[in-house]
């Protein structure tokens, strides 16, 4: 699913739960820069198996660099969110490598450009579910539909999405909720339960 996307997505979720932009400042994400890069080396990376410059150095690097990714990610499961993020990336690490690429349903991306036979083409990254594929659950066989484009993704990039929108969501709401408490504390409104 598209970075931006799902990104531009939480940010929407963020700011109809009350949230604000302040509060993406207040997510203490470590080692952020090292996340930023890995998911610009997967990109670069998928891009040369996908057009047609696969090389097993090509999977070995994308392979590589997501396990490099769930262990940031791991270094900050305390933040809400990140552990289904993890999670997500694992499902997609588990197929590619059993598969040494992405299998995909034909049937799924036939309903979402690109179409299947680009896919095939392209060759590298991505497979066609075949009588060989294991984990093909796992693979690129849910059809999305959204507003004028669809996609076809995993459970993994699902799971992925979800993780990220909590922790971009969460991280946005988190200073309202600390805002709205701090002030209904201030006027001594704060609930007694007996």
């Amino acid at each position: 699913m598209p970075a931006m996307m799902v990104v531009s997505f939480a940010v929407v979720l963020g700011l109809v739960a009350g949230g604000s932009f302040y509060g993406l400042s207040r997510i203490h994400l470590r080692l952020e820069w090292l996340v930023l890069a890995l998911f610009v080396f997967q990109g670069f990376a998928r891009g040369r198996l996908s057009g047609g410059g696969a090389t097993g150095w090509a999977l070995a690097g994308w392979l590589l660099s997501s396990l490099i990714l769930v262990g940031v990610l791991a270094v900050n499961w305390r933040i809400p969110g990140m552990a289904v993020a993890i999670m997500g990336t694992l499902l997609n690490v588990l197929v590619v490598a059993v598969n040494l690429g992405m299998p995909f349903a034909t049937e799924a991306v036939r309903v979402a450009p690109p179409s299947a036979a680009s896919l095939i083409a392209w060759g590298g990254f991505y497979r066609a579910v075949d009588a060989g594929t294991l984990l093909p659950s796992l693979g690129d066989v849910i059809p999305l539909h959204l507003w004028d484009s669809a996609l076809v993704l995993s459970l993994g990039d699902l799971a992925l999405a979800v993780g990220v929108i909590a922790v971009v969501a969460d991280g946005m709401t988190s200073t309202a909720r600390g805002s709205r408490q701090a002030r209904r504390e201030s006027v001594g409104c704060s609930e007694v339960v007996e």
